[in-house]
């Protein structure tokens, strides 16, 4: 994932396709009349981790201490302990909750305690002096915020619960904005990128590649 982004934010990407082809132009194997190509897509494995609601929270609010942690020279545990967030200084999430996941009280338990653990760390935030890193840990909290709307909803007792069925344009990623649900079929489901290649069935040459997210975009394109 870092490798493309890095690629994307120096125009590489495209770069790279455009070489290729001017290449295969030279050595005869690609010209300029008409393409008789082919159009495949696939799922881009390995682009980015998914997580579930519990880890994506988590994972928020783990990026957001360590962020202070560094601005402020000091280690993630003791930020954690003044905001009173014990359960991040565990190696997992889920093992500093020791709760039986299968039990649907105990689910709705831990999601609390998450939720908790996000007040907590924005109430603390709000106690301290500002310091560098701050924004940037608040970014991160702002993510949290938006995949609790997006999953997290108030049963009849005012108790918090998973939501049903999947909101639109879904946040499945804390890294990578970008990262949707998709499909790769009517019943093959994906998650993250689906990557489309245009290639010439004469030469063999990959003349295009493009990206779909939530919308298509063009990584690199040669017509």
């Amino acid at each position: 994932m870092r490798f493309r982004k890095g690629l994307i934010k120096k125009e590489l990407d495209q770069r790279l396709i455009d070489r290729t082809v001017e290449i295969a132009k030279q050595k005869g194997g690609f010209g300029s009349t008409q393409l008789k190509a082919a159009d495949n897509s696939s799922p881009l494995w390995g682009a980015g981790k998914v997580e579930d609601t519990y880890n994506l929270l988590g994972h928020a609010l783990r990026k957001a201490v360590s962020v202070i942690a560094t601005a402020q020279g000091r280690e993630s545990a003791e930020i954690a302990d003044e905001a009173g967030v014990l359960i991040l200084n565990s190696s997992s999430l889920k093992t500093a909750l020791d709760l039986n996941w299968d039990n649907q009280i105990e689910r709705q338990n831990a999601l609390s305690i998450i939720l908790n653990s996000l007040d907590s760390v924005e109430k603390w935030m709000q106690c301290q002096s500002h310091c560098h890193g701050f924004d940037l840990a608040q970014e991160t909290l702002n993510v949290a915020r938006v995949i609790e709307s997006q999953n997290v909803t108030l049963d009849s007792q005012g108790v918090s619960t998973l939501i049903k069925g999947v909101a639109k344009d879904r946040r499945i990623s804390i890294e990578d904005p970008d990262m949707r649900h998709g499909r790769k079929s009517r019943s093959k489901k994906i998650d993250g990128y689906k990557r489309h290649i245009l290639k010439d069935l004469d030469s063999g040459v990959v003349c295009a590649v493009a990206l779909k997210e939530r919308k298509y975009s063009r990584i690199g394109c040669y017509t």
